[in-house]
């Protein structure tokens, strides 16, 4: 066990213990060789899945001309857009939409700021997500869509946690929400995970599809947007 290590409480599985875990490279070892510290396997299954995705080196930029391509594979694609109010795109429309994207028009009563979600060293362009919010409020809602090749890979999770940053750090909202439908749990945990708390179950509220559907409403608070947000609490 390498000294840094020692200074975890015995018979300690918490918070802190897991953000501090978080930092180790080989966190499972760590825990291990502390005589008397039992972590509980789902702490340190949360830990060990929090580093992973940490190492994807996720990234938000803004969107450029020469992202189309990348943009329209992902909103011409069904199973990134099923749970979304995106309708299948066609080339044209993905044009338009990449265009009012970098664009931002500032006259227009609704902001959405979109953001291209990179990974890896030559920073391919993995996914979309954004805030929107209607100028002079201080909410936003806000979205994401991941390439599917690229699901439970922890993109998801770490690009809401750079809008949630995005959104109160330069944007200075209030309050940040999301909704996402309960045939997509996987969402849920993104949200969850990323800190955010259901607050609702909205009745069919979004027509998805020419089809209305139900959602389950998240949001968290600036004042709440903290270490606690991007740790997640570890309850053993």
């Amino acid at each position: 066990m390498r000294e840094k290590d020692s200074h975890f409480s015995v018979n300690k599985c918490n918070r802190e213990i897991f953000r501090q875990l978080s930092t180790l490279q080989e966190p499972a070892r760590a825990v291990s060789g502390v005589k008397g510290v039992r972590a509980c396997q789902e702490c340190l299954i949360r830990v060990q899945s929090y580093t992973a995705s940490e190492k994807l080196m996720i990234a938000l930029r803004r969107l450029q001309i020469d992202d189309l391509n990348a943009v329209h594979a992902l909103i011409s694609n069904m199973e990134v857009v099923r749970y979304m109010l995106f309708a299948v795109c066609s080339r044209e429309e993905s044009e338009k939409f990449l265009t009012e994207s970098i664009n931002e028009s500032p006259s227009a009563p609704w902001r959405s700021v979109v953001r291209a979600i990179v990974s890896g060293p030559g920073g391919e362009l993995v996914g979309l997500c954004g805030i929107v919010n209607l100028r002079g409020n201080s909410d936003g809602e806000i979205w994401y869509l991941i390439n599917p090749e690229l699901w439970g890979k922890g993109i998801a999770t770490n690009a809401v946690r750079r809008l949630l940053e995005l959104g109160f750090s330069d944007m200075s909202l209030h309050r940040i929400w999301a909704t996402c439908l309960p045939e997509n749990p996987a969402s849920a945990r993104v949200l969850e995970r990323a800190g955010m708390r259901k607050e609702g179950f909205l009745v069919k509220n979004l027509k998805i599809h020419g089809e209305w559907k139900s959602s389950f409403l998240y949001a968290i608070l600036a004042e709440e947007w903290s270490e606690s947000a991007q740790y997640p609490e570890v309850n053993c």
